[in-house]
Formats: C-alpha cells, sequence, structure tokens
C-alpha cells in the first residue's frame, strides 16, 4: 500500500506526484476506520501521505503543512467543513484540490457533479481533469457555497443537526413551516455595481455556486461554480402574506428542487455586493454562522483548481 501518514510516504508506485490527504475522522455517521481504510485501497497506486484533523490541528492547518512538505495534489476527505479548510489554503494556487465527500453535508462536491460513493471520487482524483472554479470572501471569510441572511439562516439556526442528518428533507419541512409562522421582515441596503435596493426584505441569499436543495438559491436558475459572478436573490414582500407565501414557495422549491419565478423575488449577477440592515441579522456562511450583518463579498473568478469529473 503506498500511503503513509504524519511525514512519511512511501515511494510512487503509478504516480511520481505527491498527493497528501486531509482526512477528518469525526466526519460523517459512520465509524471512521474503515472509511480512511478504503480510501487508502483505493489510492493504494498513489504516492500519498494521510494526515488526520485532531481538535488542536484542523483542516487549514494540515494543508499548510502539507505545502510545506511540497504535496503537488491535496484530498479533503470529509464534508463541506473539510473542505473549506483544506481550499483556504489553495485558492490562488496552482495545487489542485481532490475531494472524496464523506461528511453531513457534502454541497460544494455535488455542486460540482463529485459522487458520495468513495470508489467514483477516488477516480476521479486518478483521472487528474482540473478544472478552475470561483470562490468568494464574506467579510474576509472564506465562501465556497451561499450566504444567507434571514429566512434561511434562521431556519439553519434553529433546526438541531442530529435532526437534520437523520430525517433530510422531512427536518426542513418541519424547521420551514415553523419559521414561517415566525417571519419578520426586517429593513435592507443592498448594493452592487448595478443595482441598489433599500426596502424591507425577509431574505437574502449570495451564492457563489449552489445545490439544488438550497432553499433560496433557487431564485436564479444558472448559480454555476465557474461564472465569474455571485448571483443574488432578495425577496421584498409588500406585506406579511406575500412574506409567507414567497418563503413558503422558496421552501416548496428547494423540496422539488427547482427555480423560483415570483414577482417579490428579485434576482442579479453581480462581481461584488454589500449588505447593510436594520436590525442586525445573522448571517449563514456556507450552512455554518458567521455573526451578523453588515457584510460585505467579492467573487474571486477561477481562482481554485479542482479534480472534477470531465465534461460529457
Amino acid at each position: 500500500m503506498a500511503s503513509s501518514t504524519s511525514s512519511d510516504s512511501a515511494p510512487a508506485i503509478n504516480d511520481s506526484k505527491s498527493y497528501h490527504l486531509i482526512f477528518n475522522p469525526i466526519s460523517g455517521q459512520q465509524d471512521p476506520g474503515p472509511k480512511l481504510t478504503e480510501i487508502q485501497s483505493a489510492l493504494e497506486d498513489l504516492n500519498f501521505t494521510a494526515h488526520l484533523t485532531k481538535p488542536d490541528r484542523d483542516a487549514h492547518q494540515l494543508a499548510q503543512q502539507a505545502l510545506k512538505e511540497g504535496a503537488d495534489v491535496i484530498i479533503a476527505a470529509g464534508g463541506d467543513g473539510t473542505v473549506s479548510g483544506v481550499a483556504s489554503v489553495l485558492v490562488g494556487t496552482d495545487i489542485p484540490l481532490g475531494i472524496i465527500p464523506s461528511g453531513t453535508a457534502n454541497g460544494f462536491a455535488s455542486a460540482l457533479g463529485i459522487p458520495e460513493d468513495l470508489d467514483q471520487a477516488c477516480a476521479i482524483i486518478k483521472a487528474d481533469h482540473r478544472s478552475r472554479v470561483d470562490t468568494a470572501r464574506c467579510n474576509d471569510q472564506l465562501m465556497l457555497l451561499v450566504a444567507c441572511i434571514g429566512f434561511e439562516a434562521n431556519l439553519l439556526d434553529n433546526m438541531d443537526r442530529d435532526e437534520k442528518n437523520i430525517l433530510g428533507k422531512l427536518a426542513i419541512v418541519k424547521n420551514g413551516l415553523q419559521e414561517l409562522r415566525d417571519l419578520e421582515q426586517f429593513d435592507v441596503q443592498l448594493s452592487t455595481p448595478d443595482h441598489h435596493w433599500n426596502e424591507p426584505a425577509t431574505a437574502i441569499t449570495i451564492a457563489n455556486t449552489a445545490t439544488a436543495e438550497m432553499v433560496l438559491a433557487q431564485g436564479p436558475a444558472d448559480v454555476a461554480a465557474d461564472d465569474r459572478s455571485l448571483s443574488v436573490t432578495l425577496i421584498s414582500p409588500d406585506h406579511q402574506w406575500e412574506a409567507i407565501t414567497s418563503a413558503a414557495d422558496l421552501l416548496v422549491s428547494a423540496l422539488q428542487q427547482r427555480s423560483v419565478e415570483d414577482e417579490t423575488v428579485h434576482h442579479c449577477k453581480t462581481s461584488e455586493v454589500t449588505v447593510e440592515t436594520d436590525p442586525a441579522q445573522k448571517i449563514f456562511i456556507d450552512g455554518e454562522p458567521a455573526g451578523e450583518t453588515p457584510i460585505r463579498i467579492e467573487c474571486h473568478p477561477k481562482s481554485l483548481v479542482v479534480l472534477t469529473p470531465p465534461p460529457q
């Protein structure tokens, strides 16, 4: 087997490149031991070093270590948090990111067409097809997927992680219905180089890329990982009933994996956006809490190299 741990690496068999695997042993719901063994078996013909995340050594730190050790490719095995940690080190470099989706949330991999099947994901890594995709910075924090404010942020804030893992879409329905009952408007000042909104809203999402199940990202139908832009969706109803019906339509759209068409749902594409709210609103970036408004987000086109499925 051509794998090792720590800084030791075995001689290459079929590939002279140096691969470094960043493995999150607590990602997902299964025993991590067999998963790591499966990965080692699937990648046995590669020269790779395995690094395991620990409470005091996260994916970002291990990716920095891998770069110092001369990695030609860095593989993230875990969920979106692990992927984001590794990607934050690789943005702006030519070192490709390989992804083995093995977390409870694998949104970035899904958006790029990388399957959760381990053997298929490893086959994509070995095929070495490289794509340049966009990333974004939200208040100087890396954003691969979406930032959300209002309805969806509150939905995520009130959703029990274990419940979501067990119930999946049913958890979205259960918590979404509760959020509809408690829906509140807030004042928004949203500015891009070409648009400006100053009006009440119930929800805002800014997407770099998105999966079909991301509720507010269902607004624009052409969200893509390499379109050199951010997709902004703003829900601005005239009264409370419109607020409820618009949010309900977005909730159903996520479950049906379709785009939203509603006169209270506004969209635009932009390279940068600033958002101020009154009162301050919670922000979620890539499904994780990230403070409160105001925010400023910039798109960084083609700034990350990822190993992806080849075009069909």
